[in-house]
């Protein structure tokens, strides 16, 4: 398997939610090592079940992009990045890192805005890159891209909030926690429970607010350069609409769109 087919795998893959967004994006090949760096992230934070190995794999990443900055990176996805004649900005995936970092830690978080915050950062440079790479470059547009990206990691941890549990992590806001009555153990233990489900759906009707807002100002900018940006944003809507209309919480349940669905929404914003 090639550089670039791998990076394809690892940062589109198949019927997921990037894969369709890319599908109409021009030039798409190059968002796929950003993707992929961003998705082998993801894997290290949300599905790793040793905190400890998962820091330490933190670390090495670390490393790799300081290697990749002085133009001898090592892993494949870093080595495609390196090829792309664009300027890495160095300090946002130091940041990016930092905040995954932060995502690994044990330590409970105090609000919703706070756990938005820590995905936002952690997302903020693959949405810098992407906006250079579609030439929609502007603090605006970077702010929505990472906006966007962090609605879909959250989602994306609350479908791993049994493992992270498991494994000592603070994943949800503590406030949020107190104010339902409920903890942590008790989401593992009665994930079915009323109070868990109202929790949850709390927290998913936020992430859609977040979500709505950004795809009004997009759909009012017309950007062509940002279908990306559109496609996924309305894929993800669509995936918090199941979920909140059905009777079983995010917990209890996984809920995919159809490929057909989502290759309907991808057309329907090129």
């Amino acid at each position: 398997m090639n550089t670039g087919q791998l990076c394809a795998d690892k940062g589109i893959p198949a019927g997921s939610h990037f894969y369709y967004a890319c599908l109409y994006q021009p030039q798409a090949s190059r968002l796929h090592p950003l993707l992929a760096l961003h998705n082998e992230l993801s894997t290290l934070i949300f599905q790793s079940t040793d905190p400890g190995a998962a820091r330490l794999s933190l670390a090495w990443w670390g490393d790799e992009l300081m290697r990749l900055q002085q133009g001898r990176a090592h892993h494949p996805i870093t080595r495609l990045l390196q090829q792309h004649d664009m300027t890495l900005d160095h300090h946002a995936f130091i940041s990016s890192l930092h905040a995954c970092d932060l995502l690994l830690q044990c330590q409970p978080i105090d609000s919703y805005h706070d756990w938005q915050q820590q995905h936002e950062q952690r997302c903020h440079a693959t949405a810098l890159h992407i906006a250079r790479l579609c030439h929609a470059e502007g603090q605006e547009t970077i702010s929505i891209l990472a906006r966007i990206l962090a609605c879909a990691s959250m989602i994306e941890q609350l479908h791993y909030l049994h493992r992270l549990i498991a494994a000592g992590r603070q994943p949800l806001p503590a406030h949020l926690l107190h104010q339902h009555g409920i903890t942590l153990q008790t989401l593992t233990e009665q994930a079915a429970d009323e109070r868990c489900s109202r929790l949850l759906r709390q927290l998913l009707q936020w992430v859609e607010k977040d979500l709505r807002a950004d795809k009004y100002t997009l759909v009012n900018r017309d950007d062509t350069h940002l279908i990306f940006a559109r496609v996924l944003c309305c894929s993800l809507l669509s995936q918090l609409a199941a979920y909140l209309a059905s009777d079983k919480n995010i917990m209890q349940q996984h809920i995919v769109l159809s490929p057909l669905h989502k290759l309907w929404i991808a057309w329907r914003n090129t």
